[in-house]
């Protein structure tokens, strides 16, 4: 699966189904090598720029989501 997008656009996809650990719908944070990261940078950016790995982490149980397979889980 590939996604040419923002960051911030997965968030708020996660906002809607909810982490897949602890289910809370509320609280999440993009980062890229475990650096906080603009929500309107493109993840073909950071993918093309070797700037690390991306994900988004969930602000109640810690779970990294990093798989586009659990964000968009729903579509399946």
């Amino acid at each position: 699966m590939t996604y040419n997008g923002k960051i911030g656009d997965l968030v708020s996809h996660v906002m809607i189904v909810g982490c897949p650990k602890c289910d809370q719908k509320e609280n999440f944070q993009a980062t890229v090598a475990n650096r906080i990261i603009d929500q309107s940078t493109a993840v073909e950016t950071i993918e093309e720029l070797g700037m690390g790995n991306w994900s988004i982490t969930c602000g109640k149980c810690g779970y990294k989501i990093s798989k586009l397979e659990e964000i968009f889980r729903d579509q399946k």
